[in-house]
């Protein structure tokens, strides 16, 4: 009872921060998706995908921009889910 009503609620802004730092660096991660993954374009993460999608006779800028919007939502709705939280852990010291 005491592990429920009084570590928890402690621990909860900590335990937060710490998922969404680890979300971002695993989402966030070009190197490991690059060598794991291989060459196949097929399965590239967007990550790995989106400097493919420039090339020397020009940049189809709205499909860059839609690549680019398809990376930060999921981390936008991560944060956003975990704000409260990680602000708490942040002033709490």
């Amino acid at each position: 009872a005491v592990l429920r009503h009084v570590y928890t609620p402690m621990c909860l802004p900590g335990i937060a921060t710490v998922l969404l730092l680890n979300f971002l660096t695993f989402w966030n991660e070009y190197l490991y998706s690059l060598v794991i993954i291989g060459p196949d374009p097929a399965q590239r993460t967007v990550q790995v995908a989106l400097p493919t999608l420039k090339s020397i006779t020009g940049t189809d800028y709205g499909v860059l921009t839609a690549g680019t919007v398809l990376t930060l939502v999921p981390v936008w709705v991560v944060y956003t889910l975990l704000q409260k939280r990680m602000q708490q852990a942040l002033v709490s010291g």
